[in-house]
Parts: C-alpha cells; structure tokens; sequence
C-alpha cells in the first residue's frame, strides 16, 4: 500500500469551514460556571482554474489487467452506469469524533450524532455537490440518483461518451478463471476545481465484482427424520437431526433462547440485508412457515434498477434466500426486514451502501465481499466515508469475513492469490468482521464444543475456512488496540502491511464467529431452479461464514430491542461494547465461548496461520457467544456508558426562540423511542398575534421533521416571523424534541440547533454574550423568554453582567402576558461588548433561551469567521462541569467561558485531557459578579488537537 494511502482516525489537520457544536455534560444537576466552547475554522478556497484537466488517481485495476487477455475495445454505445464520490468535509474531525466515540475512556464513548447533525458538520458542502452535478449535467451524462448526504452521485452515460469526456480508453478483458470485463487503461482527466472534492470515480471499469461466500451446499435431497411435518400443500418441514442444524438447535446451542424467553423476539424493529441479487419471496414465505413463523414486513429496495433476473447473475439468489431466511428464523418477531438489490458492480454496491446510510437502517448484515488486493483503493476509502457516516449515526454493521480462511484471495476471479489478506468490508475497521467455527452440540442440543472451522477443497468442492487476517489498508483502532483481550497483539500483529506507524498495528479480523461448517449445515428452502436450486425438496444444506453474519445481526436486533424496552436507545457500533466485555474475564467466560483449536489456514497455503489461541485470533476473533448473557451486558454496558442511557422523554417541550422567513428556515424534529405506540402531539406556535395550533404524530421507534414553514404557510424568503413553540404529546408516549434553524442573515450564513427544555424554570443562566460591534467584529446576541402559562402574567428581571458592574449590575424588567414569546437584547440598555446574562428572578415558571449570531476577524481561525450558537439556559450555577468535544488545531480557537453570578470569588480548576492521554490543570480566579474568556490555544503548550476538560470551582 502507498504511503499516502488513508488510515482512520489520524488526530492532526481538521478541515475547514465548520464550526462544531459542543457536547455539554453536567456532572451535578446545579450548574456552576456556564461555560461556552466556541471553534473557529478557517475559510477555505480552490484557487485552481476551472478549465485545467487533471487526474483523479486510483481508478485503474492495473494488476487485473496485466493478468487479463485484451480482447480489443469496448463498445462505444454500451450503457454503463458510473458514481461519483464527494470527499467529507472535516473527514479528520470525524475521525476524532468516531476515535473518541469508540475509546471506552472518552466521555463521548457511544453518543451519536443525528443524521442531520453529521450533514451539518461532516458532508460534501452543497456548493461542492452543485459544481459537480452541474459539471457532469454539462458533459452530457444523465443524473440517475443523489442522496441526502451528498456523498455520492449516480449518473450513467455511453462508454463512448465516458471515454470522451473523461478522455481515457476503454477495453474489453477476459480474466484467466474466464471473467469478461471492460476497464480505462489510464486515470481518467476531470477539472481541477472539482478533483480536490472528488474522492472516488466507479463503473470505468467492470472487474469489480463482490461474490457472496462460496456457498458450501449439500445439493443432494436431505433425508428427514420420520417427524418431519407438513406446513402447506406439498412442502415438508424437517425437524432436529445430527446431520443438519435447523434454527431450534442453533437457538438453543447459542442461547437465543434466554432472550426469546425473556419476550425479545425482535418486536418493533428493523433491520437490512445488503445484496447484489434477487430472491423469490415464496421460498422466504415456506422457510418461515416452517421455522421461526415471522410475519415480518419483508420491503425491496432496488438501487441502480436492482439486479439481474433470477438465473441471469451469479447464483447470488442463493445468497440472498439464505441471508433472509436465517435472519428472520433467528428474529422471529422482527418488525421490518428492508432487501437492498443492486447490481454487482462497484457502483452498485457503492450506490447501495450510499442509501443505507441515507435510510438509516439500526441493523446492517452483508455476506458479500472480495479480498482488500483485488479491490481498489479509492472504492474501499469510498466505503468508510460512509461507513463512517454509518457508525456517527448509531448503525451496526456486520459483515461475513470470507470462506478463503487466512488467503482472502483465493477464490477471486480477477486476482487470485494465495497470499495472506483479510477480506473486504469485514476488515473496515467500522464493521464487525463474522468469522467460522464447526459447533458440535449435545444431545438436547445445549452448547459441547467448538474448533476453527476448516476444511479442504477436497471435501466434494464444498471447502471452505473462517476468513481473517491483517488488513492491508487500515490501522487498528483503540477498542482493539487498549483492550486488555489476551491476544489482540500477537506474534502476527504487524504495523507493515497498511503502513502504521512505529508503535501502531494494523487492524485484524474476524471480530467474532460462529458455526460455519458444511460438515453438519445449516437448513435453507431454495427453488429458484435457473439458480440450480432443482431437488425434489428444494431444502439444502449450507455452510459458510454467510450463514454466521445474519445470525450474529439478528442477535444484535434482539439486543436492541431488548435496550428500548428498557427506555435505552439502539447498542449501535458493536465492537467497542464486544471488545470492553471481552476485557473482563469473567464476562468473557459469561458471554462467549472461546475457541482455541484448530487454525485457518485454507488447504495448508500459509504455514498453518493463523491458529486458533485463548482469548483473540485471526482464525474466529474473539469467538462464538451465549446470546442472552452478551445481550444482557451490552445493555449495562451501554447504560453505564452513557450514564445511564435512558431516552430522555417528555410530554412537554418548551422552545422560546424561533423564527421563519426573512432569511431563517426553522425545523421541530421529534423523536419516539417507542417500539409498539404512536406519540400524537400539538404544536402551539406563540407570536404577538394569536397561537397557531397544528396536529403531528410520530410513529413508533421512528425519528420526524417537521417544517415550521409548512406550518405556519409562510415562506423562508417571505417576512420573518418570529415565535416560540410548546410541543404537547395528548395520547401516547413522550418523545425527544430539537429544533435546527438555518438561515443567511445579517452578512451570517450558518444554523443552530438546540434540545427543548422539559420544564420551566424562575432563574436561567448564560455564561456567554456579546453584542460588540467595531471594526470587523459583527456580534448579536438576544434573550428570548417564553410565559407557559395559559392564564398567569410572568413578571421577570434579566441582569446583565457588564462592563465590570459589582453589586449593582444593569437589570430589565418585562411583564409576559400568558402564553406569550418576548425576545430582548442587551443593545436594548445600551449595553455593548461581552458579558454574562441571567434571569434572576420571575415570579412564575417560564423558559428563557439565548441566541448569539457573530461575524468576527479571528487569526488563528484563519480570518474572517461566521457562526451562531443557541442554547436553553442552566437553572442554577454549580461546582463541576464537563465538556467532552474541544480541537486547537489548525484553524481552531477555543475558549471556556466562566461566569461567577455571585458575591464571592470563585477559583476554577480547569483540568484539559488531551487526544494522547496526558493531562493539564489551570487555576483560573473569576471575581464576584465577573466571567473571564478562557484560552485554550494559549495554554496548550505544545499540544495541538482534541481536548476534552473537566472544569471544578470552590464557590459556584
């Protein structure tokens, strides 16, 4: 791998133009010193000429070719279907965001971003999304689909018009397994104003095709023992045997029977099989009248048109059957079972993981692949952006490690080898890798044993063994790296095969395993006859690792629900949570079931790497599981995490600010967590004339966004209206509630987002203000205060604290008539410069939130800078605060800024934990009735990248 190829989660370099949100943890209900984080990121331009060609690098499976017989050029007319693929903005602040989300010690440790705060921060610009749609709209080709988060563009077009405007050549290729394909012999040439933005060009070439585990069936008709039943005419249902495992065995062996027990059958949730060929819903339909009885909702979802008809692609109908079947069988009660189709091709699967990401599906199962050496760089490093986009939001993603054991190469058909290489998604180090075992059970079917599955070639062609090893492109990540897992650095750990530094390692696969072996298969129903599905029965037996990753999703959508029902949200990304259980011995022993015999070397290619070993390996990861035990401490786990992870839901919510039209475009986005009821809820807009009051429901387990707009029938370019919003639940459950609002306004072009408040409160306060205004520096901050009450006057006092003021700080009297919304400003008492506000007193329970809107030189952020915060205010001062998110890099400036509303000096200690674990404490004095800006670019030494603080103070 070249030495400029992506390793994740590099710390140094954010990108530009984006100011972060910070993630505020009290750690005492009373709050102390309201301290702000403010991030500053320089502006960021291409300079180069729009008119100047250069190439995008990367695109040409140069190996695959030079093995490959040239058969002459490709037709010119032939339609190809092609994406394009954006870079994220701030790739390296996601990065540290996802590095700190899996590092079992951060305080950000699995707390996830919503879909629109990842689009905010971390997508394409839609500036950038524009330039190149309108690029390839110029060049002739037809936009086919785009998604949400920008990330990547489908388009299609002839070879002859891809092969001009790209100005490559294209020829047609037969591989020596007898693979055709089409491939550009050069990069192709596009504009240097966009190239920078560009991180992937697909369907140049056709020799990427990812092939489902080989499948290992037993294709002869099945004898059933004697109490073998009938479910529907002419369809025999087999029972128990030592020869085949059906589900019940599997569920009893692997203790899905202790969750079904415990009433999580999947009720209530939703799950996703990523495919590249078709299926025959009848087949599903008789498996499940036999085994699992599901009456899932079972939802197509074809990409770039779907794949092939049955019998016209690659048996992957096979595939796809035995991927619904056994995850419904081992889900009996899943709500939803979404089938993504797309073509097998590297714009299909590109296209396809695209609108998973998009859909947000919970749970994620592929059991397609190709080895890391037969795929290109720049469809892999494509795949984590999303991936990445995938894991920010709280997917889980499991995917099938490969039949070719530790020689992931071995049955590619465009480059085989036999070398050892991990296999391609199941190595991306944000995707939980299932290997293989051979599990023998004992006579009532309860857990004996398990070994390393391998089997030779030998074995009637239905060979086959766990795929694992080193990745070749992607460093180890912490949750494996600092777990205290015997065996995760091993004698085979290496940092050569993806360029880690000195001191690091490169990231090894499976994660974990289970049963395998086409020895004693697994059952499925198959009657797709061009697919060769043409016994008497139509029941087969099969083996392979695609059999374990839809089991092993199916367990985490046990989990998940078995999380929501007890108030929690979705496990999401697994391996931190596997890797810190698997920490603790005893939870080791409680969980799974480790295998330590046995290796994966496939046909003895590789000196018998890698062995099975106590504790991790890179033949089965860290081993099978008891299902319920792993359930249940995933749970704690998260819970404890997240101190305590319960949705914090209400049946009340409270937005005093709000505002639409004249440049300002606001959104109420609810969330039920749900599994089973729908959250019927008013939203009453308050303005000076009378409440406009609106009907919404949320479904359950589902996430809304509402348009206030649409509400209020205005228009974002019309006259600015402002208001403040109750959002009442009047049957159902209690819900979650935010509300983004963007807007271009006064030279300002950003957004905020803010989490309503629950309850009202007689005091607020805010750390933060600034209404400056000289030179270049453009601040506006206003208070907006809300009356709940239907038939009560609220009489409040704000106090500004400015300009040095002691004990006579300037104050503002306002009376709120009931259910009214009053924004004021400090400008409005002549006050100019920074300062701390708070309500000091009201003689009824109101809601007070704070908006502050700035424009300003900032030097080390790299100039002239713009953004907006707003924030609902504490309730009370208090002594001890976290803050999980702060960056000094490159085109960073942070501060804490400290208020002390009292009469009595106060001494903070301002402890900063840097990204390389060392620590820094300050002791800052704030005066009575004072705050003080503190710097954290100036004390940082020389420490440059992300820093989370804990700030303590003797007097609140």
């Amino acid at each position: 791998m070249s030495s400029n190829s992506p390793t994740p989660f590099k710390d140094n370099g954010r990108g530009p133009r984006t100011i972060y949100p910070i993630i505020l943890i009290p750690l005492l209900a009373i709050v102390l010193i309201t301290g702000t984080l403010t991030l500053y990121l320089q502006n960021f331009v291409h300079a180069a000429p729009a008119n100047t060609l250069v190439p995008l690098a990367g695109t040409v499976p140069s190996s695959a070719i030079a093995h490959s017989k040239l058969n002459g050029p490709a037709d010119p007319h032939q339609t190809i279907a092609l994406t394009i693929g954006l870079r994220l903005r701030n790739a390296d602040a996601l990065n540290s965001y996802l590095q700190d989300i899996t590092r079992p010690k951060s305080v950000n440790y699995h707390h996830y971003l919503t879909a629109a705060q990842i689009q905010g921060a971390f997508s394409p610009s839609v500036a950038t999304h524009t330039a190149v749609l309108q690029y390839l709209h110029a060049s002739g080709f037809t936009i086919t689909q785009t998604f949400n988060h920008r990330v990547l563009i489908v388009f299609k077009g002839t070879i002859g018009q891809a092969e001009s405007v790209f100005h490559v050549t294209i020829n047609n290729y037969t591989t020596a397994r007898g693979q055709a394909f089409y491939s550009n012999t050069t990069d192709p040439l596009v504009p240097a104003s966009i190239v920078g933005s560009v991180q992937s060009l697909t369907g140049l070439n056709s020799v990427t095709r990812y092939h489902h585990t080989p499948l290992s069936t037993t294709n002869s008709s099945l004898h059933f023992n004697a109490n073998a039943h009938m479910t529907q005419p002419n369809i025999t249902c087999p029972s128990a045997s030592s020869s085949y495992y059906i589900p019940n065995q599997i569920a009893t062996a692997y203790n899905l029977n202790g969750l079904y027990n415990a009433g999580y059958h999947g009720e209530g949730q939703t799950a996703a099989l990523y495919e590249l060929d078709t299926f025959q819903m009848s087949d599903i339909t008789t498996y499940t009248s036999c085994f699992g009885h599901s009456h899932a909702s079972i939802v197509t979802v074809p990409v770039l048109g779907g794949p092939p008809p049955p019998g016209q692609g690659d048996s992957g109908v096979i595939e796809v059957e035995l991927d619904a079947e056994l995850m419904l069988s081992a889900a009996p009660g899943l709500g939803s079972l979404r089938i993504y189709e797309a073509p097998n091709s590297a714009a299909g699967d590109a296209a396809q993981w695209a609108r998973i990401v998009q859909d947000a599906i919970p749970v994620v199962s592929t059991s397609w692949g190709r080895c890391e050496d037969g795929t290109l760089n720049q469809e892999m490093t494509q795949q984590y952006a999303l991936f990445s986009m995938a894991i920010a939001q709280g997917q889980s993603i499991l995917a099938a490690s490969g039949d070719s054991g530790s020689a992931g190469c071995q049955f590619d058909p465009s480059y085989p080898s036999n070398a050892l290489v991990a296999d391609n998604p199941s190595a991306q180090p944000l995707v939980t890798g299932v290997g293989g075992t051979n599990l023998m059970v004992n006579a009532d079917n309860s857990y004996k044993s398990e070994n390393t599955w391998n089997n030779g070639s030998g074995n009637g062609g239905s060979g086959g063994a766990s795929g694992g090893g080193i990745s070749h492109l992607w460093q180890m990540l912490d949750y494996q790296t600092l777990s205290n897992v015997p065996g995760v650095i091993n004698q085979y750990s290496s940092n050569l095969p993806c360029n880690a530094p000195q001191g690091k390692y490169c990231r090894e696969t499976p994660d974990v395993s289970l049963h395998s072996d086409i020895a004693i298969p697994y059952l499925f129903y198959c009657s797709s006859i061009p697919d060769g599905c043409t016994n008497s029965t139509h029941w087969y037996g099969v083996a392979g690792t695609s059999c374990a990753a839809p089991i092993w999703a199916a367990i985490a959508v046990l989990t998940n629900e078995e999380s929501v029902k007890q108030g929690g949200f979705n496990i999401g990304f697994l391996n931190p949570l596997l890797y810190q259980i698997a920490s603790d011995p005893t939870k080791y022993n409680n969980d799974f079931h480790d295998v330590t015999s046995g290796n994966n070397d496939f046909n003895n290619l590789n000196n018998q790497l890698y062995p099975a070993t106590v504790g991790y390996d890179m033949a089965t990861g860290l081993g099978s599981l008891n299902a319920a035990n792993l359930a249940t401490d995933l749970v704690a786990l998260t819970k404890a995490n997240n101190g305590q992870r319960l949705a914090p839901v209400s049946t009340l919510w409270y937005f005093p600010e709000g505002s639409e039209g004249g440049g300002f475009q606001e959104y109420i986005t609810l969330q039920n967590p749900s599994p089973t009821q729908t959250s019927n809820v008013t939203f009453t807009y308050l303005s000076n004339g009378a409440p406009v009051v609106v009907q919404h429901s949320v479904a359950p387990s589902s996430r809304q966004t509402f348009n206030a707009v649409a509400d209020l029938h205005t228009t974002p370019s019309g006259t600015g209206y402002h208001d403040g919003v109750i959002i009442r639940v009047t049957s159902g459950p209690g819900i979650v509630a935010e509300r983004p609002i963007y807007f271009k306004w006064s030279g300002i072009a950003s957004g905020t987002d803010v989490l309503g408040a629950t309850h009202p409160s007689l005091s607020y306060y805010f750390s933060e203000a600034d209404t400056t205004q000289a030179g270049q520096a453009n601040y506006k901050t206003y208070v907006s205060i809300l009356d709940p009450s239907s038939t009560l006057n609220a009489h409040v006092t704000l106090t500004y604290y400015a300009n040095g003021c002691t004990t006579s700080c300037p104050t503002e009297q306002l009376t709120l008539t009931p259910l009214q919304h009053l924004t004021v400003s400090p400008t409005d008492k002549g006050i100019h410069g920074k300062l701390a506000i708070a309500v000091t007193s009201s003689d009824i329970p109101i809601v007070a939130e704070r908006a502050l809107y700035f424009q300003d030189y900032i030097p080390r952020a790299g100039g002239l800078t713009t953004g907006a915060a707003s924030v609902i205010g504490a309730t009370a001062p208090g002594n001890d605060w976290l803050f999980a998110e702060g960056f000094t890099g490159s085109g960073f400036q942070e501060y804490y800024e400290l208020a002390n509303f009292g009469a009595v000096a106060a001494t903070a200690n301002i402890n900063l934990e840097y990204d390389d674990s060392t620590t820094q404490t300050i002791s800052v004095s704030v005066p009575a009735f004072q705050h003080v800006a503190f710097d954290v670019n100036a004390v940082q030494g020389t420490h440059s990248g992300a820093v989370s603080a804990e700030i303590t103070s003797n007097n609140p």
